[in-house]
């Protein structure tokens, strides 16, 4: 009976340690892949973002009367954003993102910005068209102001006239606005523009194309930073 038992408990004891090894390499296991699902999850949150599409044109290989420029044209990359003046998404992208990313990327030579009009309706069209009629160097403080303002000239009625008034213009400078406005000249120019983009495949707001690759939605200073900064890398 003695002997019999010893068996017994050897075989429990053996049967034990072996259930405490795959728990243990169990464990091993599933730390590591918690480890590399963290790791993925880190990168898909911190990584520059995807593309959405590869467009088939360089917008930068022509440029327009209305375009608005930030940065060197010999800087190594150029990025190109299409954007409705009445979109809320690129009011968030002018209000919180845009002075970091010129700071941190256009300013130090990485990066062109070129703004370019896509207007989703007649209050953007309008609004493009007063941007457009003034001078080259106060166009971006215009754009800044009318995304800052949406709620002051949006939906008035009046959007060119409720714009001009946000704006502020030498006289000089804001009677060939005005002129320049009446004649509703830049409004076709804008949709010149548009039409190329649509044809290439841009159909929302705000776009931003880089290196070849289209990236819709709102984006980070750091997040639209980092594209450019794997662009510059290859």
């Amino acid at each position: 009976m003695g002997k019999k038992r010893e068996q017994q408990e050897a075989r429990k004891a053996k049967a034990i340690s072996a259930r405490s090894r795959r728990r243990f390499m169990f464990g091993v296991g599933a730390s590591a892949l918690v480890g590399l699902v963290g790791y993925g999850l880190f990168a898909a949150l911190n990584g520059p973002p995807l593309p959405s599409a590869t467009v088939g044109f360089d917008p930068a290989a022509r440029m327009y009367e209305t375009d608005i420029v930030h940065g060197d044209a010999k800087a190594p990359v150029t990025v190109v954003e299409y954007a409705s003046l009445t979109c809320i998404h690129c009011a968030r992208f002018h209000n919180e993102a845009l002075p970091a990313f010129l700071k941190g990327w256009v300013d130090t030579g990485k990066v062109r910005l070129i703004y370019r009009h896509f207007p989703f309706d007649g209050d953007a069209l309008a609004a493009a068209g007063v941007v457009s009629c003034l001078p080259e160097a106060s166009r971006p403080a215009a754009v800044a102001a009318l995304m800052r303002h949406r709620d002051r000239w949006i939906g008035t009625g009046k959007p060119a006239e409720q714009g001009l008034d946000l704006l502020t213009i030498e006289r000089r400078d804001l009677t060939k606005a005005k002129q320049c406005i009446a004649e509703g000249r830049m409004g076709s120019k804008v949709v010149e523009a548009v039409n190329e983009a649509r044809q290439a495949g841009v159909s929302s707001t705000p776009s931003f194309i880089v290196a070849g690759k289209l990236y819709a939605g709102f984006m980070s200073a750091e997040a639209l930073g980092a594209i450019v900064d794997e662009a510059v890398a290859r």
